[in-house]
């Protein structure tokens, strides 16, 4: 069912005139920005404007290896044990 939606961080989409999957990955309310990242990585600012003229229905996350923005910290995910117990460089409690 196509429908006048919402955006919402975190949330997919099916656009109906393009045929694409994307997700609204940020919304700045005060800037009327809205931010949208296709499955295929292109990622579009729109405007509130442009937003009301998309024709969207809900839609489940793509079953790719999507890459969100959101996803991508730099920080390392694969953490083990060790990761946990670092002595921070040999400083005693009285240095802090």
């Amino acid at each position: 069912m196509i429908r006048k939606l919402e955006p919402i961080v975190g949330e997919w989409y099916r656009d109906y005139a393009e045929q694409r999957l994307f997700e609204v990955v940020a919304l700045d309310e005060d800037d009327d920005r809205i931010d949208i990242q296709y499955a295929d990585g292109d990622v579009l600012e729109l405007d509130r404007a442009g937003w009301n003229d998309l024709r969207l229905s809900f839609a489940p996350p793509p079953e790719t290896d999507y890459d969100s923005p959101r996803a991508d910290n730099g920080l390392d995910s694969e953490l083990t044990a060790d990761d946990w117990h670092d002595d921070h460089g040999g400083l005693e409690l009285d240095d802090y």
